[in-house]
């Protein structure tokens, strides 16, 4: 894949972490109400950061590279 300029890092991490964190929240916080908030972040971030990392991230980079044109690597390319 080839690099894509910070600016777009950031967004593209920022689009992808948000709505994973608020869905998570909304999903876990009536589970998790009697826990303490520190806990409950915790809990958040252990659904969050895997799904980010190897889902939507990768998915929102490949979709920046499709739409300024660039063309992602495929594994076998030289």
């Amino acid at each position: 894949m080839p690099p894509i300029p910070l600016a777009a890092r950031l967004v593209i991490t920022w689009l992808a972490i948000f709505p994973l964190v608020a869905i998570a929240q909304a999903i876990l916080q009536p589970l998790l109400a009697d826990w303490p908030q520190l806990l409950v972040t915790a809990a958040v971030m252990t659904v969050v950061v895997p799904a980010a990392v190897t889902v939507a991230v990768p998915a929102l980079s490949r979709a920046y590279l499709a739409l300024t044109g660039r063309r992602a690597s495929v594994a076998g390319d030289a």
